[in-house]
């Protein structure tokens, strides 16, 4: 659904509306703000400390107001979650009604450049839609194997077709 060159063209109704909501989710997740909001409530609430020489009436009256705190915190930070989610939810369908990248375009420099436009869900895009890893290295020790163990060479030892296999790879670093 991130890649701009095929963005929903492949799903059906319902898969569609769960990978919006995955990345609703992967999106709220990612953020630090909304972490950053949790720990300071949590924070809050650890460093009330209660006083061991208060009266019965006092610290009732603290603990629920201590209480009510909590309550209007968590409200809060739920009407702060789901305004975070619209807000996510509104950014992903402005990037869904754009029109398609085309297929030999490279997503990942799309969304270099449109990281400012679409600021919370690049940062989904990046995690999603990482480069794959290479065999290139892998490729170069049998392009080298294949140069060394040829068919005027069949009769080479496999111990010292090893040893020159290393030889030649590594030649550079000696």
């Amino acid at each position: 659904m991130l890649d701009p060159r095929f963005k929903t063209r492949f799903l059906n109704d319902t898969a569609c509306t769960e990978a919006k909501a995955g990345v609703v989710l992967a999106a709220t997740k990612l953020l630090p703000q909304n972490n950053k909001e949790l720990e300071s409530t949590s924070e809050d609430v650890q460093s009330q400390k209660p006083t061991k020489k208060r009266r019965v009436d006092e610290s009732s009256s603290k603990l629920w107001d201590c209480f009510k705190d909590m309550l209007e915190n968590e409200v809060t930070s739920i009407s702060n979650n789901r305004s975070l989610q619209d807000s996510i939810s509104d950014e992903l369908s402005t990037f869904l009604g754009e029109p398609l990248l085309q297929r030999q375009e490279d997503p990942a420099t799309w969304w270099k450049f449109n990281t400012t436009k679409y600021p919370t869900i690049s940062k989904v895009a990046q995690v999603y839609l990482a480069l794959p890893p290479t065999s290139v290295p892998s490729e170069r020790l049998f392009s080298t194997a294949g140069d060394i163990i040829t068919e005027h060479r069949t009769r080479l030892l496999p111990d010292n077709a090893e040893k020159l296999i290393f030889l030649k790879y590594n030649a550079s670093l000696i």
